[in-house]
């Protein structure tokens, strides 16, 4: 329970950003970064009175169907809650939080916040085996089946957008949203390989049988055990390599410590893991 209480509030966290990221910083300034947020705010300029909250979670019900079917139910259950959550966010912020126009004069500096906070959002959304919905569905699809990063997936959905985007409004606000896409993609694959970063472990202790228990008991993850010669006494040394994340590392050197301080930890980080060998759940 206390584990899925905090997946909702990380993803709550995740729709909020995407949210206002949109509606105080890019739709004001017509600036259609993409996405359905980025569809959402063309259709705004025809049809002035739509509600785009509404709007995108129309669009994003189509997508449901092929994201539960295309990734899985777990994605799509986690989806569409966040994306109804961002949808509901725009739309409380629209009736009860409304802005007559751009927060400010600059159009950079109002991009630059926008785009950090949809990014920052989409990050953890999609760290978390979820999307705030509509286009990043198929983002996740892209990067499933053909391997591709989060952040070029997002750059090769979102161009067919900013073409419509340079037609509704111009060359100068095409060029802003072409600007914010390719920020987008580069803030998107930065926090996402922060939040998916693994340290590999190496431990040399006298306490080999605690620590090894400690690690499968606790993260569940596995370990290797091998033997090395000390070169200073030269008797044998059982080593244990694992692999963990960042934040597992720091909680298992606490507990070495605690256990042995005379263990010998070094630790280097992985950027890319394939298998699940080692990695915990």
């Amino acid at each position: 329970m206390k584990n899925i209480i905090r997946e909702l509030v990380i993803l709550i966290l995740a729709a909020f950003l995407v949210a206002a990221g949109v509606y105080y910083f890019l739709a004001p300034n017509e600036i259609a970064a993409g996405g359905t947020t980025g569809i959402a705010i063309i259709v705004m300029n025809y049809f002035p009175d739509v509600n785009i909250g509404f709007l995108m979670m129309i669009m994003d019900i189509v997508l449901y169907i092929i994201g539960f079917f295309m990734i899985g139910p777990v994605f799509g259950i986690k989806t569409i809650f966040c994306s109804f959550t961002t949808s509901f966010f725009i739309s409380i912020m629209q009736i009860y939080f409304p802005i007559s126009g751009p927060v400010s004069h600059d159009i950079l500096i109002q991009l630059i916040f926008g785009i950090l906070m949809c990014g920052a959002g989409m990050a953890i959304a999609f760290s978390h085996e979820a999307s705030t919905g509509g286009l990043d569905i198929a983002v996740k699809i892209i990067n499933k089946y053909f391997k591709v990063k989060m952040g070029h997936a997002v750059f090769l959905v979102d161009m067919f957008i900013i073409l419509a985007a340079i037609k509704t409004f111009g060359i100068e606000k095409g060029m802003y949203a072409m600007l914010g896409v390719c920020m987008l993609c580069i803030s998107i694959n930065f926090i996402m390989e922060k939040f998916n970063l693994y340290q590999q472990v190496i431990i040399s202790s006298k306490k080999i049988k605690e620590i090894r228990t400690y690690i499968t008991n606790i993260f569940g993850g596995k370990i290797s055990i091998y033997y090395a010669k000390n070169g200073s006494s030269e008797f044998d040394n059982a080593i244990i390599m694992t692999v963990l994340k960042k934040r597992e590392f720091f909680e298992l050197k606490k507990y070495v410590d605690s256990i042995d301080q005379n263990s010998f930890i070094t630790a280097h980080d992985i950027n890319e893991v394939h298998g699940n060998a080692y990695i915990t759940k």
